[in-house]
């Protein structure tokens, strides 16, 4: 995986960005684009609140199926203080039946005294029983073959193809 094919974006975390009304329009834009005709996300990082995450990947039973339970995640992660959860695996593609979500958060800000202890075990049991209880898999720390961060990792696919990824604000996961 080289670094020239990496969004430098994904290097800033979600905390460094600041809202004010100036950047405030009132327009209604899907945050999430179109997929490509691969059925990907164009290549980047595509910051999203958690009812544009819903629009924009949302569209069936079975994706709603899947937001519940990474909807969850979310919130207990927000409780304990995280802000920034970076969406991908097949639920962050084109496929109408995806199998699962992939996710990585930002533990720096969290108290992890806070967060489920599942979701915090990623070891191949943890990580079936975060399926088991989620819908998805969830990853904080360096993805172990190549050493890059997951919000890194997760923007290319296995054959080196540059990939979009979501950015959940989790401050708009509701209470």
């Amino acid at each position: 995986m080289s670094t020239e094919s990496i969004d430098s974006d994904a290097l800033r975390s979600w905390r460094d960005v600041k809202l004010d009304a100036r950047r405030h329009n009132g327009y209604v834009v899907l945050v999430i684009p179109d997929f490509t005709a691969s059925g990907l996300l164009p290549p980047g990082l595509h910051r999203a609140s958690w009812s544009e995450l819903c629009a924009g990947l949302g569209w069936n039973a079975r994706r709603q199926s899947l937001l519940e339970g990474l909807g969850r995640a979310a919130l207990n992660l927000r409780q304990a203080g995280a802000v920034a959860m970076w969406v991908d695996g097949s639920f962050a593609t084109g496929e109408e039946d995806p199998n699962d979500w992939d996710a990585a958060w930002d533990p720096m800000p969290a108290d992890l005294n806070q967060v489920d202890p599942i979701l915090l075990d990623s070891s191949p049991d943890g990580r079936l029983r975060q399926k088991a209880k989620y819908g998805g898999e969830l990853f904080a720390q360096i993805e172990g073959k190549t050493g890059f961060p997951f919000q890194l990792f997760f923007q290319q696919t296995r054959d080196g193809e540059a990939k979009g990824i979501v950015l959940l604000n989790l401050r708009t996961v509701a209470q």
